[in-house]
């Protein structure tokens, strides 16, 4: 049976035929088109594979699983799937900060309290690129013009006796993990590729696009350098007004340390007093607060890290006030010297402060290693969770109560304390996953009752060992960015961090190298002339286990008549028992425990069979072991079919 429904579109014309449209419907099955699997869903087809075929061969063999857990080669807990590092909301720490301490101590203000006179603003140049150009602006001169008038000469109006715009000095530490960043954030675009900017190259139709590609911020940070010097002699309302703007004049070429500020004043222009090779306008910013001689600073920057490297400074008689959203009748500003006087009063860390523990640079560090621009975020586990669980467990984490819970977490001196700092945040972890996955630790009543029932007499054994009883806890059995990444990848995560650290705290000096990155976790690759960085998520040793399980559960023979008793059989040429990975039938290349098993049911004579040893590397987890999706028969001729529907489920890894 068919439908035919015809559509007469407009009148009949010679020139132009009519065109018309049939729809036949029939009662003929519908075209089934292959969806295309993503990378995602095969990943994960692959874990469920794994965890299925684990549990079931443990339960068939009545073996514990004594190593199990990973099945990707990466934590997935600490990157996705294209290798690079997690990302998240940073945004969120003044204001978390906020609500613990605004009852006695109101950090965030929508205004500043102090008043112009003998003031500085210093305000990162990275921030204010991204502001858009108005409709009205056709070429770069307007847009420099009108920086000017909304970052300089409204400064000036209200009495500020200095300002400062810094810009980020690329290039000039060599290798770094800005690469990194750089790799997940730079975009070709033919059509917003700029050759040349100056006072009258036209605008670009989407300004966001346009700094995608980093040739056109570097030579837009070259060029705005340049104009501001240019533009603002004309916005100065006294006669000691200051205007000094450092980072841009070389970004993107070769550095010059001999000139790289420029200070303008009612006397002209000439080079500024500070030589620096700072490459991010993050620390370049506290030289430029040391280097005032004005007692109120104010430094506008959305990047929370700012407030983080200046929280454990010392800044004597000065006020720092940090405002972090410029939008009209919205601004914010963080009262720094307020948030330190709030950290060091701080009840739940008093028993830090009575040891002489610096809280300041505990809370830095602890910023640090729970995600920022070089260190990756963990997933679905914020910044909130991680202080929330510090300030809980403070004591434990970082107070060195005992020789078993050596060092504190700002020991981030590579081959002097950082092995303490990583025990301290080992605990770090343990107690955050702790309580991530509190429903399946009910022997425990803390993680500090956890740590304190390992049996084991090195302080360093006894870390490693409390944190398998978590990640076995943190099995989930869908996907692994729950899962509590290994000792080994947290300690790359550790040496991430105190590269991080030990940068931060140089911010005081000029000049100074950046550490070999590749001692601190991350990995450089040259390739055609390119550095190329990234990071080392694991150790060989452990990628080469995970490599190694995935096969066995994943990958066997097939042999159909031979019974696996001949040098035909994949398994039996490799030296290793049949497993999970196998569709072979009538298997005869069983462990010593199974052949016993079988021949007990059976009348059949002991066959000639040599066979290996084969030491199973998984590990016990909780799982319920009455709700397998699987198929186990053993028949009364010891024949073994294992996994029959799992094979044909999954069949693309076979």
């Amino acid at each position: 049976m068919a439908y035919c429904k015809m559509f007469i579109l407009g009148q009949t014309s010679v020139e132009k035929p009519v065109a018309r449209k049939f729809r036949l419907k029939t009662f003929a099955k519908e075209k089934i088109r292959k969806k295309k699997v993503s990378d995602l869903e095969k990943e994960k087809k692959l874990i469920t594979l794994c965890y299925k075929r684990t549990i079931a061969h443990s339960q068939e063999k009545k073996i514990p699983i004594s190593d199990l857990c990973q099945f990707v080669t990466e934590p997935r807990a600490l990157c996705g799937q294209n290798h690079m590092p997690h990302k998240g909301a940073k945004s969120l720490i003044y204001t978390q900060l906020d609500k613990r301490y605004n009852t006695q101590y109101p950090l965030i203000a929508h205004s500043y309290s102090f008043s112009p006179t003998d003031s500085c603003v210093i305000i990162e140049g990275m921030n204010i690129i991204y502001t858009s150009p108005l409709k009205q602006f056709k070429v770069f001169l307007d847009y420099a013009k009108f920086l000017v008038q909304r970052w300089v000469a409204s400064y000036f109006k209200k009495g500020f006796r200095e300002v400062r715009i810094l810009f980020d000095q690329a290039g000039t530490q060599g290798i770094s993990p800005k690469g990194i960043e750089r790799t997940r954030r730079d975009r070709e675009d033919e059509e917003y590729n700029y050759e040349s900017i100056d006072d009258n190259v036209p605008l670009p139709r989407t300004w966001m696009n346009f700094l995608k590609i980093r040739s056109n911020k570097q030579m837009l940070c070259r060029y705005l350098s340049q104009k501001f010097i240019d533009i603002v002699a004309l916005e100065f309302k006294d006669p000691n007004q200051i205007f000094i703007t450092s980072g841009g004049f070389h970004v993107g070429l070769d550095q010059s340390f001999d000139w790289t500020g420029v200070k303008v004043s009612s006397r002209g222009k000439e080079s500024h007093n500070i030589v620096h090779n700072h490459e991010e306008s993050d620390t370049q910013i506290w030289l430029h607060v040391f280097d005032s001689p004005c007692s109120k600073i104010l430094i506008y920057s959305i990047d929370r890290d700012i407030g983080m490297i200046g929280l454990p400074l010392n800044f004597h008689e000065k006020s720092i006030i940090i405002q972090f959203d410029a939008k009209p009748g919205q601004e914010k500003f963080l009262n720094l010297n307020m948030l330190q006087s709030a950290c060091e009063k701080d009840s739940d860390l008093s028993q830090l402060s009575l040891k002489a523990i610096d809280v300041k640079k505990c809370i830095q560090t602890l910023y640090i290693c729970s995600g920022c621009d070089f260190v990756s975020f963990f997933a679905q586990l914020g910044k909130r969770v991680f202080f929330n669980t510090f300030f809980q467990y403070a004591s434990f984490i970082a107070g060195e109560l005992s020789t078993d819970t050596q060092g504190t977490l700002y020991n981030t001196n590579l081959n002097v304390d950082s092995d303490a700092g990583l025990l301290s945040f080992y605990r770090l972890v343990l107690c955050v996953y702790f309580n991530a996955n509190r429903a399946c630790l009910h022997d425990y009543s803390s993680p500090v009752d956890l740590f304190h029932s390992i049996d084991e007499c090195s302080v360093f054994g006894r870390h490693i060992k409390a944190l398998e009883v978590v990640r076995k806890a943190s099995w989930k059995g869908v996907y692994e960015d729950g899962l509590l990444p290994s000792s080994s990848a947290l300690k790359l995560h550790w040496l991430r961090s105190c590269w991080v650290q030990t940068v931060w705290d140089k911010v005081q000096i000029p000049i100074y190298n950046y550490p070999d990155i590749e001692l601190y976790g991350f990995l450089v690759s040259r390739d055609d002339g390119e550095v190329h960085v990234s990071c080392q998520w694991d150790t060989d040793e452990s990628i080469e286990k995970i490599k190694s399980n995935v096969l066995y559960l994943t990958r066997g023979c097939s042999c159909a008549k031979s019974k696996c008793q001949n040098r035909l059989c994949k398994c039996r040429k490799d030296g290793r028992f049949c497993g999970p990975g196998c569709r072979c039938r009538q298997c005869q290349n069983l462990t010593a425990v199974e052949k016993l098993a079988s021949d007990s049911d059976s009348s059949e004579e002991d066959s000639d069979i040599d066979h290996f040893e084969y030491d199973s590397d998984f590990d016990e987890v909780p799982c319920d072991k009455t709700n397998i999706e699987g198929t186990i028969e053993i028949d009364s001729n010891g024949d073994l079919s294992l996994f029959e529907d799992l094979q044909e489920e999954c069949s693309d890894y076979e």
